[in-house]
């Protein structure tokens, strides 16, 4: 049962009677202003000011209890970043409790703003950083603590970022609090010796960037959901106790036969990205007991295609036996390799009606009106929402949109492929950091995909990043009279959006 309130019960409340003391007060210290040049020599004057004061801090007061909660919600996570432009960054919890007194006295009874611990891997004063792991570790009790060992390095620096004796005990000792960690350039052995003693690890995330070391994971905990590794790590030997906790799983320059491994094994997988696999350890195919190969709780996957022949097999076998029936987001990257493509239109053809992300990257040739793309064998009703095209040839995004105008079935019927999409992202980056010029040829591709989904969505967004819109006025007159109509649009160039109309005031 919901409850009311009347007028007079609002009147009688707790609140409004503070406002009415507040105002029946400033009322009548309006009236000693007016008689008096220093009000606040006059006594009355100041009994006032005492209690507007003591009236106003009931209503500033917030109970620490609550203040504790408004701290947790209100923090990033694992840190915040409050000054962009300087290489030290302040902690949120740390700026908190310099505020004042009563503030530090929460946010240091507060466990959960210390279980997040950053420690960059340019930090060069060792005792500082043992400190602030010390005081982390004190005031988060015995919350799972996420760890994570520092930013990217750039490729020019060191190769490990060593930490010293004390800070390698403190970590150790605690290892099996340890509940997410990331690693940035620390030594394999110490990776090695650290991870199996931490039971509660459920997400970990390894990077290197420079030599290719061999890496070893052993690992005890069964709860391990996230596993995150960027290489080139060149062999590399996982040990988990169970495959079926698994389930978001990314892999960048890792041999192809370790990537399938893991998505062959682990079942319960919803997002799988393999990025610039590099060549198998082992040359031997996997097989497959049962087949078709079904997926059935993955929503994510990232598929790099590369043009090696040691390498295509692998593809194959992903592409003819693999199904997800409940995939959202499909990134393909290297779509230039045209025998691997034939390999994969079964694939397409099995897409999912649930599919509403599609991600094209590294489409370098040239292509024609007669060369298919998957789009020609993924199904029309899909529920596609967002088309992003990076880094492809101009025909080939002239192809694109060319599969995404009506068409005619066999029946003689008119046919809208993907009438739910309302965004498209085009990317280009150069490598002398230019900007691509745009052709006309593309903005009349827009026009006629717009015109033809009028009255089916009610807003549509066209994003660039590393183009100049090189259209004609025409094109923008033909913009500008479907965005004053019924459909909402929105056109970005190079990440600043376009003012339609004063494209078309243009010579």
């Amino acid at each position: 049962m919901l409850a009311t309130f009347s007028d007079s019960s609002l009147d009688n409340s707790p609140i409004y009677a503070v406002d009415n003391e507040t105002a029946s007060i400033r009322s009548e210290m309006l009236i000693i202003e007016d008689l008096t040049d220093n009000p606040r020599a006059h006594p009355r004057y100041v009994d006032l000011c005492r209690r507007l004061n003591s009236i106003q801090s009931l209503i500033r007061f917030v109970p620490p209890e609550l203040l504790s909660i408004i701290f947790q919600h209100a923090s990033p996570f694992p840190y915040c970043v409050f000054a962009q432009n300087r290489e030290e960054r302040r902690l949120f919890h740390l700026v908190l409790r310099s505020v004042s007194h009563r503030w530090y006295n929460v946010v240091q009874s507060t466990p959960g703003l210390w279980n997040c611990v950053s420690l960059s891997s340019r930090q060069t004063n060792e005792k500082s950083c043992e400190q602030y792991l010390e005081l982390c570790l004190d005031n988060s009790g015995d919350l799972p603590l996420a760890i994570d060992f520092g930013r990217h390095r750039e490729q020019t620096q060191g190769t490990t970022c060593p930490l010293s004796p004390t800070l390698e005990n403190i970590i150790t000792s605690n290892a099996h609090r340890v509940q997410s960690l990331r690693l940035c350039h620390l030594p394999a052995q110490w990776v090695a010796s650290v991870l199996p003693k931490m039971s509660q690890l459920s997400a970990l995330e390894v990077r290197w960037y420079l030599s290719s070391p061999n890496l070893c994971l052993q690992f005890s905990s069964t709860n391990l959901h996230r596993l995150f590794i960027f290489g080139p790590f060149r062999p590399v030997h996982i040990e988990l106790p169970t495959v079926s906790s698994i389930t978001h799983l990314t892999f960048s320059r890792i041999p192809i036969d370790v990537c399938m491994h893991f998505f062959i094994e682990c079942q319960n997988l919803v997002e799988f990205h393999s990025i610039s696999p590099l060549h198998p350890i082992r040359n031997t195919v996997p097989t497959i007991t049962q087949l078709p190969l079904v997926h059935k709780h993955l929503t994510k996957l990232t598929w790099h295609l590369l043009d090696s022949s040691r390498l295509a097999h692998w593809t194959n076998l992903l592409l003819k036996h693999i199904n997800l029936p409940a995939l959202e987001s499909l990134t393909w990257s290297n779509m230039s390799n045209s025998d691997q493509f034939l390999n994969a239109t079964s694939f397409f053809q099995r897409l999912p009606k649930s599919l509403n992300e599609i991600n094209f990257k590294g489409m370098y040739r040239e292509v024609n009106i007669s060369t298919p793309i998957w789009l020609d064998y993924t199904r029309h009703d899909a529920d596609l929402k967002l088309l992003r095209v990076k880094d492809c040839t101009e025909s080939f995004l002239d192809k694109v949109f060319h599969k995404l105008f009506r068409k005619v079935t066999s029946s003689d019927k008119l046919v809208l492929p993907f009438p739910k999409l309302t965004r498209c992202e085009i990317l280009m980056k150069m490598e002398d950091g230019r900007n691509q010029k745009m052709s006309s040829k593309i903005g009349e591709d827009l026009v006629q995909l717009l015109e033809e989904r009028i009255g089916l969505i009610d807003s549509f967004v066209f994003w660039t990043s590393g183009y100049d819109l090189d259209w004609n006025k025409e094109i923008w007159l033909q913009l500008k009279k479907i965005h004053d109509g019924s459909l909402s649009l929105i056109i970005e160039e190079s990440g600043k959006c376009v003012d339609i109309s004063a494209k078309c005031n243009l010579p």
